[in-house]
Order: structure tokens, then C-alpha cells, then sequence
């Protein structure tokens, strides 16, 4: 059984007067369980930390501490402000904005799992301040008084048995992992710059984490706070720092949409076909089938296939090392990926659209905003979301048809059946007529019927993404 440690009161005293030059060796107990008398188990590191910053003078933390102070905020934090809030963010039906941001450096392994900590406790934190101080993110103060409580107390107890009863101000799905970081999230919009100094404030993120890449639907797209230590992407084979340095050439919006445009106009046939010589570029959308159904680049090849991994492969089998490739997906982690990998292994020309479609969609809304010539979106109908929203409009054009009634329609939905959890397009007619189930016998009983026990989902991935497989056969 691992030992564990009890500490009284006079064991903290005997702590508080510890020379400094033994505290490297305290720190080794970081991951071991504290038991103080009367009280729950606490991490030792977050509870030696808070030791080393409250009772023992002259720490390093402390010292920084004390430097800082005649440090503006922003001196101290130096990306405080780079995040810009969307156009419309103003009227965000429920006070909430969506955004995604990946980065690649190094993460130690031993540091992942207190980084997921640090992560999950940050909507213990900004509640610690609206707490005690009775103050919001308003005020000229709390940014201030939110970075103190993080010096104070940088490691709380993080509870992953008591319920949250209600909504977070942060909200989403992190993944970190050695090789970094991913993240989609959701938060209030009033605590955007306190969501930036979170991340600043963590040793392994500072000065890490790029701006924003804000969604074009302002709400609420996650129920809570995931951080799982998992690799950021699903690209099939093993990823290194060396590989992802070989970055492909990254084009702003602007850029991409003239490039594009004259791609489309003077090598791109009009059906959306490629001429086969390998000087002509191709343009490849590098998202799955599902995505690219309801939305795509005009003129873009589309490989018919389910995950990112056969996408790769795909590219590798369809296209010579010497032929120019454009490339795009949703964010822009998918092709940092695969252009890092594909430059790798000897591909010559190999350009993507930083920010991915989410950013190409800001751009023409700006455009549409402050020009008296708005640009036409190279970009017809939805981007597809891997989150509630299932979704957000960049133009009204709508590529899809309803896969009960054949309908025109774009809305993804989930079969209501948790079991079937067919994904699939539905106008709203069927939408009523079937429950918002897939229209199967079984799947109207189990809603109409529904049974408290679970029971192992019917469909494989394939088929759950692919429903003209199980929809009418």
C-alpha cells in the first residue's frame, strides 16, 4: 500500500522554517497523497505549494511574488490582450463565444497530468474571486485579484465526484499531450482576457498558446469542462516535434481566398475536376465525408473516407511528390498535421489556410461588414462542428438533402435512440414525424419506450457516420 504522510500543525510549523535549500527535495513529493488530521486527501504539491508561499520566507515563488509588483499586468503578461472578440459577439443569445486554438512544443510527461489539473481548476478559480470579492470581470480589479488567487493558491483541489450544478463560465474539450496542446472551448465572453491570464499563469502554456480562433456561432457549443491527456489528433502513425517542424507554407484568408480564386478561374475545370498534369495544384479538402456533405471549398476534391487517418493515406496514393497541393480542414490543426507530415516525406508544395475554415468565415464576415463591396465566399454552405452545434452557417447555400425525404436540407442531428446515435441529416418534418430518431421501428420504441439500463450502441463508427447504410435498408 503507498505510505502516506500525516501532517499536524506542528509538522507545518516545522515546515514554515525549512531552509530554502531543502525545498528541491520536498518538492519530490509532489505526487504522493497528504493527509492533514481531520480533513479530505489533497495533492502535496498544490498544498506544498501553497506552504512554500504563505509560511516559508524568502521562497522563489515569493520573491517572484514581490518583483512583479511593479510590473504592470500587462508587462507581466504580455499576450493579455491579443484576443480579439468576434464580429456579433455583442449579441450572443446566452452571453457565451466558442473558439479553438492548438499549439506543438514540448510538454514533459511527468508535468501532464498536474497541467490537466491546473486546466480543470480554472472555474474553481474565477469563482474563489467573484466569491470573496463580490466582484465580476467587469471590474477594473479582478484581473488583478484573479492572478493573485492563482500566486495564492496555484493547484486547488480539483473534485471529479461531486456534480456540477451549474454552468461553467469555461466550458469545452481540451487535449494535452507531450507533443502539446488542443482546444475548443466555450466561455462567457465578459472573461475573455481572465481566460487568457489562466493560461498564461501555467508554466507549461506561457507565452505558448496562440490568439484565438473565434467560431462564427456565438453560444454555448459544450455542457462542461474536459481536459483528457490523449494525443492531439488521430493521424495514424507516431508524431514528433521534428516531424511537425516541417510546416507547410500557412496562407491567411486573404491570401487563400486570392490564390484560390485564381485557381478556380484558370486551372480548376468547372465541374470541380483537376487537369492530371503534376504542375497544375490540386485543392483538397481534408476533413471526412460527412463534414465536406454539408460544405466545401468550390472546386475542391473531396476523398470519400470516414477518419483522418485514410485521408492521408489517400493523399500520399492519389498525388505525386511534385504536384502542388492546397489544402484546408475545419480549424487548421488536421492540416498542420498532415502538411507537416507529407512535407516530411519529400512533397515539394504543400499549402494550407491557417485557422482553417472557422478563420476563412471570419474573414467574409468582416468583409461583409466593412466593405462597401462585400467578397463572395469561395466557401458555399456549413462548416461542420464536432460539438452540440453540429454546425455553423458561413452562406445560405445548402448542398445536402434530407436523408429520410430528400428534401433540401443541412441540419445534422444524433438519432435520439442513444443506442443507434446514427448521425445523419434531418429537416424539421421528419425531424417531428420520426421523434428525431432514424426511423427505425426500434429506435421510435426506445424513445417512446424508454428503458433506465444501458445497452451497448447497435451501430459500428462507420455505419453511424455513413446513414444511407442503415437508413431505409
Amino acid at each position: 500500500m503507498r505510505s502516506r504522510l500525516l501532517l499536524s500543525t506542528k509538522h507545518i510549523s516545522l515546515l514554515a522554517s525549512t531552509p530554502n535549500r531543502f525545498w528541491p527535495a520536498i518538492a519530490q513529493w509532489s505526487y504522493k497523497s497528504v493527509l492533514l488530521r481531520n480533513t479530505r486527501p489533497i495533492l502535496a504539491r498544490g498544498f506544498l505549494s501553497s506552504v512554500a508561499n504563505n509560511l516559508v520566507p524568502g521562497t522563489r515563488n515569493l520573491s517572484e511574488s514581490n518583483s512583479s509588483k511593479s510590473l504592470t499586468l500587462e508587462e507581466q503578461i504580455p499576450n493579455l490582450y491579443i484576443d480579439k472578440l468576434p464580429e456579433g459577439s455583442e449579441t450572443t443569445p446566452d452571453g457565451y463565444v466558442t473558439a479553438s486554438f492548438y499549439s506543438f512544443f514540448n510538454i514533459e510527461s511527468k508535468s501532464l497530468v498536474q497541467l490537466r489539473y491546473d486546466l480543470l481548476s480554472m472555474n474553481t478559480h474565477l469563482d474563489k474571486v467573484s466569491t470573496r470579492y463580490k466582484i465580476g470581470p467587469q471590474d477594473p480589479q479582478f484581473l488583478t485579484l484573479l492572478k493573485a488567487q492563482i500566486e495564492k493558491d496555484p493547484h486547488p483541489y480539483v473534485s471529479f465526484s461531486i456534480p456540477i450544478k451549474k454552468i461553467q463560465i469555461v466550458t469545452g474539450r481540451i487535449y494535452v499531450h507531450e507533443l502539446g496542446i488542443n482546444a475548443q472551448v466555450s466561455f462567457d465572453k465578459e472573461y475573455v482576457r481572465a481566460f487568457r491570464l489562466m493560461l498564461e499563469t501555467i508554466p507549461e502554456l506561457a507565452n505558448k498558446v496562440p490568439a484565438f480562433n473565434f467560431a462564427l456561432a456565438n453560444k454555448r457549443a459544450f455542457k462542461k469542462l474536459h481536459v483528457r491527456i490523449r494525443p492531439l489528433v488521430a493521424a495514424g502513425q507516431d508524431l514528433s516535434l521534428d516531424i511537425l517542424a516541417n510546416e507547410p507554407e500557412y496562407l491567411d484568408p486573404s491570401e487563400w481566398h486570392r490564390q484560390i480564386d485564381n485557381l478556380q478561374h484558370n486551372t480548376l475545370q468547372k465541374q470541380g475536376g483537376i487537369q492530371n498534369d503534376s504542375d497544375t495544384p490540386v485543392l483538397i479538402d481534408m476533413r471526412n465525408i460527412y463534414e465536406n456533405k454539408v460544405g466545401k471549398f468550390v472546386g475542391a476534391e473531396c476523398p470519400d473516407v470516414d477518419t483522418f487517418r485514410e485521408e492521408i493515406d489517400v493523399v500520399k496514393k492519389m498525388y505525386p511528390k511534385d504536384k502542388p497541393i492546397y489544402m484546408y480542414c475545419t480549424g487548421g490543426i488536421r492540416c498542420s498535421v498532415a502538411g507537416a507530415i507529407l512535407k516530411s516525406e519529400g512533397y515539394q508544395s504543400v499549402k494550407t489556410l491557417r485557422g482553417g475554415v472557422v478563420a476563412y468565415g471570419q474573414w467574409i464576415k468582416e468583409k461583409d461588414a466593412s466593405s462597401t463591396s462585400p467578397v463572395e465566399s469561395l466557401y458555399v454552405g456549413l462548416n461542420f462542428t464536432f460539438d452540440k452545434r453540429l454546425g455553423e452557417r458561413v452562406t445560405s447555400d445548402v448542398l445536402a438533402h434530407c436523408q429520410q425525404c430528400g428534401q433540401p436540407n443541412d441540419t445534422y442531428t444524433n438519432c435520439a435512440n442513444k443506442t443507434c446515435n446514427l448521425l445523419f441529416i434531418q429537416c424539421p418534418s421528419c425531424k417531428t414525424e420520426h421523434l428525431n430518431t432514424c426511423g427505425s421501428k426500434e429506435c421510435i420504441d426506445a424513445v417512446t419506450h424508454p428503458h433506465s439500463s444501458k445497452k451497448p450502441t447497435i451501430h459500428s463508427y462507420h455505419e453511424r457516420i455513413r446513414p444511407d447504410l442503415v437508413i431505409n435498408h
